[in-house]
C-alpha cells in the first residue's frame, strides 16, 4: 500500500544535490549544498522542523547548505546522519562542524539535534519513518571504517566519492527514487559484487556526479547503472554551464539501456542551447528553482508522488516538451519515436 500525500522533491540547486521528502508534517532531506534553495523551499511550505537530513558526503555540492539550516532561527533539525571525512579542510566543512556542535548542545526550542556519524548499509532499518522508508546502499561499514583518504580491503584508494551514501528512498513499499550522489564506477562494482545491485532498482534515478565523469568507460558506467535501476526517469542535477554537465557519452549510455526513460535536466544544459530562456517557464513546479531566477532552468525542481501506484512527475511530460522542442535546438535527452520502438 503507497501514500498519495507523500511526495519527493528534486530541488533545482545548480552544481549540487538536494532532495526533500514530504509525508506529511515529517519532512526528511537528504543533502544540502551551498546555496538559498533549501531555505526557500522550506519556507515556502511552512516547514518549520526537519525530522531527518541526511548528508551523502562532505563536498560542498552536498553539504555546504548545512551550516546555514543548523543555524536558521525557523527550522529546528531533530538529527543529522553523515559518515566522517578527515580528509576535507573546505571553509563549509569547518562551517557546518561548528553549527552541529552548536545545534548538538542546544537547549532552546525544542532540543538540542542529534548529531550521529554513521549512514551506512548499517543503519537501513533505523531509517523508517511512517509510510517512507530510506535504504542505505552504499557504503557498507566495511568501506566506512577506512573513509576517504583510507583504502579498500583490496587495496583500491577511498575517496569522498567512492564512500558517498546511495540513499534509495521507498514509499510503502514503492522504490520511488535512488538519490545516488556522486556513486562512480568503483562504487557501483562494489555494490554489485555485494550482492546489493537488486536492490538500486528504483522508478526514478537521480543520476551521481550530475552527469559528470564517474571514472572508468563513461559510456559503460550509465548503461550498467540505467540497467540495474530500470529507472521511468533520470534527473541529472546540473548548473547551466560550467562543467557542461551531463555528458554526452553518459545520455548516451543511459538511452542506450534504455530507450523510452524519460530524462530531466534542472538547468539548461549548455550542450543543448547556446541561450537562455528567460522568462518561459509556465511547465515548471511551484517550488523554488535556482534555474528560474536565473533564466537557466530546464525541467528545474522536479516533484513526484504516487497516485494509486501510478507515478506522477512534474513538471508534466507535454509542457516539458514543448519547452525542449522550443529552446534546446542540440537537446540530448529526446530519442527519436522510431528508435524508441526498435
Amino acid at each position: 500500500m503507497t501514500s498519495n500525500k507523500c511526495e519527493v522533491v528534486v530541488l533545482d540547486v545548480g552544481h549540487g544535490n538536494c532532495g526533500l521528502v514530504m509525508n506529511g508534517d515529517t519532512t526528511i532531506v537528504v543533502d544540502a549544498p551551498t546555496g538559498i534553495e533549501l531555505l526557500n523551499a522550506l519556507k515556502s511550505r511552512g516547514v518549520r522542523r526537519v525530522r531527518l537530513a541526511l548528508i551523502s558526503h562532505a563536498d560542498d555540492d552536498h553539504l555546504g547548505g548545512m551550516g546555514a539550516l543548523l543555524t536558521s532561527p525557523d527550522v529546528e533539525v531533530e538529527e543529522v546522519r553523515l559518515n566522517p571525512d578527515a580528509t576535507k579542510t573546505t571553509r563549509a566543512f569547518e562551517v557546518f562542524r561548528i553549527a552541529a556542535a552548536d545545534a548538538s548542545s542546544r537547549l532552546s526550542r525544542q532540543g538540542a539535534t542529534a548529531v550521529r556519524t554513521e549512514l551506512t548499509t548499517a543503519v537501513t532499518d533505523e531509517l523508517t519513518l511512517g509510510d517512507v522508508r530510506l535504504e542505505v546502499l552504499h557504503p557498507d561499514p566495511i568501506v566506512a571504517v577506512s573513509g576517504p583518504g583510507g583504502r579498500a580491503l583490496g587495496g583500491a584508494s577511498i575517496t569522498s566519492n567512492r564512500s558517498c551514501a546511495v540513499v534509495r528512498v521507498l514509499i510503502g513499499d514503492d522504490p520511488v527514487v535512488l538519490l545516488a550522489s556522486d556513486m562512480d564506477a568503483w562504487a557501483l562494482e562494489h555494490i554489485t559484487s555485494s550482492g546489493r545491485g537488486a536492490s538500486l532498482a528504483s522508478r526514478v534515478l537521480v543520476f551521481p556526479h550530475h552527469g559528470g565523469h564517474p571514472g572508468g568507460s563513461v559510456e559503460a558506467f550509465a548503461s550498467s547503472l540505467t540497467q540495474m535501476v530500470d529507472p521511468e526517469v533520470v534527473i541529472f542535477s546540473i548548473e547551466r554551464g560550467g562543467l557542461r554537465n551531463p555528458r554526452a557519452e553518459i545520455v548516451r549510455g543511459v538511452l542506450a539501456a534504455k530507450p523510452t526513460v524519460r530524462i530531466l535536466c534542472t538547468q539548461l544544459s549548455s550542450r543543448c542551447a547556446t541561450e537562455d530562456a528567460a522568462g518561459m517557464y509556465s511547465h515548471l513546479s511551484s517550488w523554488p528553482s535556482r534555474g528560474r531566477l536565473r533564466g537557466r532552468a530546464c525541467a528545474g525542481s522536479v516533484v513526484l508522488h504516487l497516485r494509486d501506484g501510478t507515478l506522477v512527475v512534474s513538471p508534466e511530460r507535454e509542457g516539458h516538451s514543448e519547452f525542449i522542442r522550443k529552446f534546446a535546438p542540440t537537446h540530448l535527452c529526446v530519442v527519436p519515436a522510431q528508435a524508441r520502438h526498435k
